[in-house]
């Protein structure tokens, strides 16, 4: 606590006011104190200029992903991502973002704008492509609607449609 006052008065008197506030709600965010940490966020954009916010933004999803607050990081990352759809750290923290909500439709959809922009390589994120199509299949299961699952399986690159994991179990909800 007495690190934050600290950074918090000399903050004043900086030429970088917003490094001592980032500072200052790291401490915060360490001390569990969250709110203080978001308000510590806020003034630091204030003292930024306008290309920079999103930095000081992305510090702030950083750390809500770090304290389990998965809902407002993806609201963060997500309008972050509509801003500037190429930046990589954004797309992979809220790709981890969605994974860790189990959002597997979300989460294929941010796998392929992360193909789309080239941020991955095709082998990066193979394990995690075939946990998320493997799951989407499995609610796929339910439905009536054979076409449904026709679909998904259209959707799947080939590639991936001779894994071990997915071939049986497509060809197990086909025969169900």
């Amino acid at each position: 606590r007495e690190a934050e006052k600290v950074l918090i008065r000399s903050a004043q008197f900086s030429a970088y006011p917003a490094i001592h506030l980032i500072a200052a709600a790291l401490a915060a965010h360490h001390q569990s104190d969250y709110a203080k940490r978001d308000r510590f966020l806020e003034l630091a954009k204030q003292h930024v200029n306008e290309k920079d916010i999103a930095n000081v933004e992305y510090v702030h999803a950083e750390l809500l992903v770090e304290s389990a607050e998965l809902a407002k990081a993806v609201a963060l990352l997500s309008a972050l991502q509509n801003s500037s759809p190429k930046n990589a750290r954004v797309s992979r923290l809220l790709a981890q973002c969605f994974h860790a909500r189990k959002e597997w439709d979300s989460l294929w959809s941010q796998i392929k704008h992360l193909r789309q922009y080239r941020m991955i390589d095709k082998g990066e994120f193979k394990d995690l492509e075939v946990e998320t199509i493997y799951h989407l299949l499995a609610a796929k299961q339910g439905e009536d609607d054979p076409l449904s699952l026709a679909h998904m399986w259209s959707q799947i690159p080939n590639r991936l449609r001779q894994h071990e994991r997915l071939l049986p179990l497509y060809i197990h909800y086909l025969n169900a």
